[in-house]
């Protein structure tokens, strides 16, 4: 938006993700919701309409927040030996990154498969997915555009969660009740497992940490779940951060961007500064989110959910049609089809996110070439 770019506009965007990590919190905790669309909502939302919110909220922030702090400080002896030897350890951290992408990939994809509720669905659902971001992902009107994966995510998250939305059965919307502040610990396991899973699936570049702690859901209450997948998140960003500034490797959008936007060999100081960024960015986000809170909770509690989701259906599809072309159009109609099948079907998000870790499971393992014919694609 502010045609920034270079080291002044990668900390824009770095710091622009710390926040919206944070302010996200809002967003997923208060939402317009009928009496139908509650019973089947997340923990967050659910503990919004029982006067719990704000508890939500704080244990989403103090998750983000506490598993950037823990990567940061378990990578500070790496951090250190890749300023003083950058060659030889950056090195050392791409040889170990390509050791351990593939098998996490496919172990994370096993843990969805097996959790599903509906494993054949699923497992189709993967096999197109990925068919679907390897074909996209081969197609030279898309390949070197800043905006070439906008048509595939668009498609398999924005599109579907939308028309459901359209298509809901007008209800009374809930009123969102009074908040009363509480204050809750979370256990240690979620405090020291989450973000050793969150660091996990950074070098994955596409598996979602939700993955790593779902097998883990049982063991947690409800509210140590949801701090622990905020707290994965926040390890999974601030990892990937790190990997673009110690091995210059793009495994999340914002370090995508930074990549676009200064190169991909990042010096000390650059480092530094964009780490520095993140945790300004962070620390805005919840002075915004104290601040506005209760602003926030009274104006979307008088919004039709039918309305946002025409807003953001309109944007979304109206971007991807600038940016990208009938070619990207077609793609994110075949993305929103797979999508909205799944959604049908009960399928989990982490299925979905096979259209990104897909193609890496078909090169890694040669199946790009003979797929590449087969799909009629250039290689």
């Amino acid at each position: 938006m502010l045609g920034a770019g270079g080291l002044a506009g990668s900390c824009f965007v770095v710091a622009a993700a710390g926040s919206a990590m944070i302010t996200g919190a809002l967003s997923k905790t208060f939402q317009p919701a009928t009496r139908e669309s509650l019973a089947g909502s997340t923990p967050e939302i659910r503990m919004a309409y029982d006067g719990r919110g704000l508890a939500a909220i704080e244990l989403q922030n103090l998750g983000t927040m506490a598993g950037s702090a823990i990567t940061v400080l378990l990578l500070v002896p790496v951090i250190v030996l890749g300023a003083l030897f950058p060659d030889t350890v950056k090195d050392a951290i791409s040889t170990l990154s390509g050791w351990l992408q593939v098998p996490l990939i496919l172990l994370f994809t096993l843990i969805t498969l097996v959790q599903a509720g509906n494993k054949g669905w699923t497992l189709v659902t993967m096999v197109l997915a990925g068919g679907l971001g390897f074909y996209a992902m081969g197609r030279q009107e898309l390949m070197g555009n800043p905006a070439s994966l906008a048509p595939l995510l668009t498609g398999i998250f924005v599109l579907p969660v939308s028309m459901m939305v359209l298509g809901q059965q007008a209800g009374a919307l809930l009123r969102i009740p009074a908040q009363v502040p509480e204050d809750i610990t979370p256990g240690d396991e979620a405090n020291s497992l989450a973000p050793i899973g969150g660091m996990l699936t950074a070098i994955t570049a596409g598996v979602g940490s939700s993955s790593a702690i779902s097998v883990m859901a049982e063991r947690f209450t409800e509210e140590d779940y949801l701090y622990a997948q905020a707290s994965s998140e926040g390890a999974n960003n601030t990892l990937a951060l790190l990997l673009l500034i110690l091995i210059g490797a793009g495994h999340s959008s914002s370090a995508v961007a930074v990549q676009e936007m200064s190169g991909a060999r990042l010096d000390l100081f650059a480092g530094a500064l964009l780490l520095f960024a993140t945790g300004m960015g962070m620390a805005f986000g919840k002075q915004a989110v104290n601040a506005c809170t209760n602003a926030y909770i009274r104006v979307v509690s008088r919004i039709n959910p039918k309305l946002i989701a025409s807003a953001v259906l309109a944007m979304s599809v109206g971007t991807v049609c600038w940016e990208t072309g009938t070619t990207g159009l077609l793609v994110m109609l075949a993305a929103g089809s797979v999508g909205y099948a799944a959604k049908t079907c009960m399928v989990p998000n982490q299925a979905l996110l096979m259209i990104l870790t897909g193609p890496v499971i078909i090169q890694k393992l040669g199946l790009a070439k003979p797929l590449a014919l087969v799909l009629g694609l250039g290689y």
